[in-house]
């Protein structure tokens, strides 16, 4: 990761001190993602664009196949399509010790999933991430030049993993509607420009 250094603010002068500096970034992040902007007619139409593909009602039968129970098997098929050397997250657990012990590791993750499924949320650790800026272009003691990255635990990654795993084998319709949206190479300008970010 690169290293921050003092920042310029908004006023122009520079962040005189590390407490300064992560002020700043607090500051600047915090107000570009409350920001709320007008959509206007471009963005209005890349929204619209967008959602075109998207489905817009889960039949019954549909969601029956959806709140099956996960396997095991299910779980250890998502810890094998994990990427080995990836950051870890706030556990500091890689891929590669759930890959090593992935048969012990999926029963436990199968306990845990019903219980948060009793209980509404995921436990604390799978819920957390670690957020770091990345420099993209230019300056780098200008703010706006940095993307902020979250690192998201391995096993919020074997979850998500799962889960999307199982919406592609229940419902094969609307993985090829998906299909169509990720295939087509200006999705993510569209999106960009529907949430304002470009």
């Amino acid at each position: 990761m690169d290293q921050i250094p003092l920042l310029e603010k908004e006023n122009g002068e520079y962040a005189r001190d590390e407490e300064e500096n992560e002020n700043t970034i607090m500051s600047y992040f915090q107000g570009l993602m409350g920001k709320k902007e007008i959509v206007d007619e471009q963005k209005e139409k890349a929204i619209m664009k967008t959602l075109e593909v998207v489905p817009r009602v889960v039949s019954q039968e549909d969601m029956a196949r959806l709140e099956e129970p996960l396997s095991l098997q299910e779980i250890q098929q998502a810890i094998k399509e994990q990427k080995r050397g990836e950051a870890p997250g706030v556990d500091g657990v890689g891929a590669e010790f759930y890959l090593l012990f992935q048969e012990k590791i999926a029963s436990l993750f199968l306990q845990v999933w019903e219980e948060s499924l009793q209980k509404g949320s995921l436990p604390r650790m799978l819920n957390q991430g670690i957020t770091k800026l990345i420099h993209k272009k230019g300056s780098k003691k200008v703010l706006k030049n940095w993307r902020p990255i979250t690192m998201l635990t391995t096993g919020y990654k074997i979850l998500a993993t799962t889960i999307v795993n199982k919406m592609k084998s229940r419902l094969p319709g609307w993985v090829e509607r998906s299909k169509k949206v990720s295939s087509q190479e200006d999705t993510y300008k569209r999106l960009s420009i529907a949430f304002g970010r470009e």
